[in-house]
């Protein structure tokens, strides 16, 4: 998953996103990208620095410029709000480590990722030990094993090994030699399937990152298990466009801890409501049947506690970016809030995309994007995930450059304040349906 940095504001912007704040110069963007232990708990976030005219990553860049616009970056939005209490994973250069430009960033709240290509010489050594020292983490980036890095390994607590591209055996190989430093601990990268995870953490990796957490277990055709058939069969009568104000009040209200929870959540202060609401038939009068259906989908598809907390958060977080992003803002925005959602659904579900889509009564126009990128809402969705990837060129092309990066980040910062406040609420809320 990616955010985007706060950039400085043009006048006007996207209905529903925050207004101007003191913010970083226009040319830079931030990709976030969670790091999770062996549980799929988020442990962290790396932050991936681009250009919003380009897929550069800046970060690299020696300069003494780029390091500033980062470090005002973080003093004017603030760690907390990028990553919350979890650590920020910073990528730095030989420079940015030995000229400290690491000082004003709080230890406790990042990990410094030493670049593949800083050699392990005296000064960057001296530096190492001074950031360690100090009490700051640091983490050894594309590790490729050299006996001159050695000493640079005793000086980091972490060893990022990319796990694409290479043999079982020769991640065996490299997780024997980390062993060898004790205290070091073992970070696998671009992970991608089940498969790869299950083989890392049987090898003594300590933590993961790539897009396993948003890919089933499973592709093949196989039967849903007969919980998920219940809250696809759910699902299916809420979203059905055929049922009525009062049909819609019978199907949440017959399910006594759905309408308990979808009461629960309307008259949080994520809702905003001025007063009390204390019925289903209310809610539906107050927030409006389509409101309503989105709360319910989101209830019933956070219930599934096998799902990571962190997977709902990306889901929330598409929804909303893909709700913002609305063409024209011509009332297209609930079924791009869905088919943001329904990007994770299969993940969630741990079935095949097109065979959960067949169980549910949406528009020709959401399941064409989500199975084939087609259409405006495909063209929204791809957007969407090429910001999340830090990719903030092909965002912008994916709109028809319609939209500016600065505009996608505000979005973005929107979806995520929007995600990070709902989604833990709708999976404590939610757990027994």
């Amino acid at each position: 998953m990616t955010i985007g940095l706060g950039l400085s504001p043009a006048a006007g912007g996207l209905d529903g996103v925050p207004g101007p704040r003191p913010t970083a110069p226009a040319a830079v963007c931030v990709a976030r990208q969670p790091i999770f232990d062996a549980e799929l708990t988020v442990q962290g976030y790396e932050l991936l620095f681009r250009s919003g005219a380009d897929n550069r990553a800046l970060v690299v860049d020696a300069e003494a410029a780029t390091s500033g616009v980062i470090l005002t970056a973080f003093t004017e939005i603030g760690l907390s709000r990028l990553v919350g209490d979890r650590p920020a994973w910073i990528n730095i250069s030989r420079r940015f480590l030995v000229e400290d430009y690491a000082m004003p960033l709080p230890a406790h709240q990042v990990v410094l990722e030493i670049l593949e290509d800083v050699e392990a010489d005296e000064e960057v050594l001296a530096a190492a030990g001074r950031l360690r020292r100090e009490g700051y983490s640091l983490a050894l980036d594309d590790f490729v094993h050299t006996a001159a890095h050695e000493p640079l390994i005793e000086l980091a607590d972490i060893v990022k090994v990319e796990v694409l591209g290479r043999s079982p055996a020769e991640l065996e190989r490299i997780a024997a030699l980390i062993r060898r430093f004790p205290g070091t601990r073992l970070l696998a990268e671009k992970v991608e399937t089940h498969e790869q995870l299950a083989a890392c953490r049987d090898m003594g990796f300590d933590l993961f990152q790539g897009y396993v957490l948003c890919k089933p277990q499973m592709m093949s055709e196989r039967s849903l298990a007969p919980a998920s058939i219940g809250r696809l069969r759910l699902v299916s009568e809420v979203l059905d466009p055929a049922v009525e104000f009062e049909e819609l009040v019978e199907i949440i209200g017959r399910d006594l801890a759905l309408s308990y929870k979808l009461l629960r959540y309307v008259n949080s202060a994520l809702c905003g409501l001025r007063r009390t609401l204390d019925s289903v038939h209310s809610a539906l009068t107050v927030l409006g049947i389509e409101a309503v259906r989105r709360w319910v989908t989101l209830i019933v598809l956070a219930s599934r506690e096998e799902a990571p907390s962190e997977l709902l958060v990306l889901g929330l977080t598409r929804a909303r970016m893909c709700e913002l992003l609305a063409p024209g803002r011509s009332g297209e925005g609930p079924a791009l809030f869905m088919t943001g959602m329904f990007s994770v659904l299969d993940a969630i579900m741990q079935a095949p995309l097109d065979v959960l889509l067949e169980q549910l009564p949406l528009d020709q126009s959401v399941a064409d994007a989500l199975l084939r990128r087609a259409g405006d809402k495909g063209a929204v969705l791809d957007a969407v995930l090429a910001f999340e990837q830090g990719r903030v060129a092909d965002a912008v092309a994916a709109l028809g450059s319609r939209i500016t990066p600065r505009e996608l980040q505000r979005a973005y910062d929107a979806a995520v304040d929007f995600a990070t406040a709902a989604g833990p609420q709708l999976r404590d809320d939610s757990a027994s349906i």
